[in-house]
């Protein structure tokens, strides 16, 4: 009697598979000299992105209305957003962008005037 085991497609080689990697397993050494470098290349290229770490250190503090002129930009960028969905505003292409009376930057540029 020739009795033959008939596997399918997937079976056969998840069984080939599994005998692959249990016979190769034996032939895998342990790596100690590369596990001692582990990180080593990673950190030495984040080290060299770094032009001058010290960069900040020497420079003079910003006095000045950066913070406030950010604001006041965004406030006349909402406004004007605000006045084209309400139809107030004269959109270009559909859309329009308010930049104050003064100028880039609204309060912190124009001195404060309200439209």
């Amino acid at each position: 009697m020739n009795k033959t085991l008939k596997l399918s497609r997937g079976a056969t080689v998840l069984a080939v598979g599994t005998l692959a990697c249990i016979g190769l397993s034996g032939c895998m050494t342990s790596t100690p000299s590369w596990d001692q470098h582990r990180g080593e290349a990673l950190a030495a290229v984040k080290q060299q992105q770094i032009i001058n770490p010290d960069a900040p250190a020497g420079l003079p503090t910003m006095d000045g209305t950066d913070g406030k002129t950010a604001v006041a930009a965004m406030r006349n960028f909402d406004r004007s957003l605000i006045r084209v969905q309400t139809g107030t505003g004269s959109p270009v292409g559909g859309f329009g962008i308010d930049f104050g009376a003064g100028g880039y930057g609204g309060v912190g540029m124009g001195g404060g005037s309200q439209r």
